[in-house]
């Protein structure tokens, strides 16, 4: 079974992006977020690599 959803969201490509981006609203859209630790690289940065724990 595959399936495809979408949402449409009115607002400016630069506020979604640094909504989802900053760690502070994780929690409004990834269920169960707890928390976010940078591993290596540069947080936001190609190649960085974080845990997220739920």
């Amino acid at each position: 079974m595959k399936f495809k959803g979408s949402i449409d969201i009115n607002k400016p490509l630069e506020t979604v992006v640094s909504l989802f981006s900053n760690p502070d609203h994780l929690k409004e859209w990834q269920e169960g977020f707890v928390k976010k630790e940078l591993v290596s690289g540069t947080d936001g940065e190609a190649g960085a690599i974080s845990k997220i724990y739920l």
